[in-house]
């Protein structure tokens, strides 16, 4: 079943603190959504919402890229994390990538979006392009044989510092009250959000 823009709104809404709406439904909705939103198995409502924040589309089928750029048509891979008790590396996993992948993601220009959830909370959500990873999932890939398939991953080491990377949201109360990010996570994210000067927070709470 899809998701209603309706529903992806609220869920926006609810993770940037915007809860007037989220307060005024039943128990058992509330008890749904905030279920769906906190899913270990499925990410597809962070996924939505990671979209939404960034103002691109949101493909809902389970196969292909995640989203879509309407205004560039880049196409898009979310990758939301859910933190749950350790620090969160703000990274994703590409799962079944080879070699001819990894070009293919290259000639498509694929934009790579990181969220990060805690505690109902958005903490960030960043972008860059594949590009600036691409080395790195090579040589992830190669430590196999060439043409076999694997899951290599990354994590914010691989994108943070970059001069490409776009951040969408930060919520650096959110960060500070659960603790959510490493000391040199942080750090590296406050230093992005000093010295880009393209950035374009959706929200940006001090």
């Amino acid at each position: 079943m899809k998701l209603s823009d309706k529903n992806v709104k609220l869920a926006y809404n609810i993770v940037v603190g915007k809860t007037e709406e989220f307060d005024k439904r039943d128990e058992d909705y509330k008890n749904l959504m905030l279920s769906y939103l906190n899913d270990v198995n499925s990410s597809s409502l962070r996924e939505a919402i990671t979209c939404y924040v960034c103002g691109y589309t949101w493909n809902t089928e389970k196969h292909g890229e995640d989203g879509t750029n309407p205004i560039t048509n880049q196409r898009i891979e979310c990758k939301p994390k859910l933190h749950l008790t350790k620090h969160c590396n703000g990274g994703g996993m590409f799962n079944d990538m080879t070699i001819q992948r990894v070009e293919q993601h290259l000639k498509n220009d694929v934009q790579i979006v990181c969220s990060i959830f805690s505690h109902n909370r958005l903490i960030y959500v960043v972008e860059f392009p594949f590009a600036d990873i691409s080395e790195h999932i090579k040589n992830r890939i190669n430590k196999r044989k060439k043409d076999s398939r694997s899951s290599p991953s990354f994590s914010y080491t691989s994108y943070m510092g970059l001069p490409n990377l776009k951040i969408h949201h930060v919520d650096l109360e959110s960060i500070n009250n659960f603790k959510c990010l490493s000391k040199n996570h942080y750090r590296m994210l406050i230093e992005q959000i000093n010295g880009n000067t393209t950035n374009n927070l959706s929200e940006f709470f001090k």
